[in-house]
């Protein structure tokens, strides 16, 4: 299948939908973690700071070298110009952007997952990867 804009927009599309989804379910349930300052050899000082539902983090969704995917071709250029897609020179892949307010690390793997599940429907190889902040 030939990556385009419309591809790209529903799974970006896709993916920030399934992350309000991941948002939402995670404001109805308890908070996980309490926030405290600490040392850098972990002694915990203070009063709490508050709490969270979860971890801070980040997640990306991948889009994997393949025929026809070159950062070359015009249209792939012009979504990078536009900042639809970005591109990860260590890995060759390019990245696309889902677009998220949310710092919560699970919420963003569920918009990350959700696009990269579409994209991988439409014959278009790609993967999530993700990392605390």
């Amino acid at each position: 299948m030939k990556l385009d804009q419309e591809v790209l927009y529903i799974a970006a599309e896709l993916g920030r939908k399934a992350a309000v989804a991941k948002k939402a379910e995670l404001e109805g349930g308890p908070d996980k973690y309490e926030v405290r300052n600490a040392t850098i050899d972990g002694q915990v000082y203070g009063p709490s700071q508050g709490r969270m539902k979860d971890l801070c983090g980040f997640a990306y969704c991948y889009i994997r070298p393949q025929p026809g995917l070159s950062r070359r071709v015009k249209a792939i250029k012009e979504m990078i110009a536009r900042g639809e897609l970005g591109h990860d020179s260590y890995r060759g892949a390019l990245v696309l952007r889902i677009p998220s307010i949310y710092q919560e690390i699970s919420v963003n793997e569920a918009g990350a997952e959700a696009a990269a599940y579409y994209l991988n429907k439409q014959g278009i190889s790609a993967y999530v990867e993700s990392r605390l902040d």
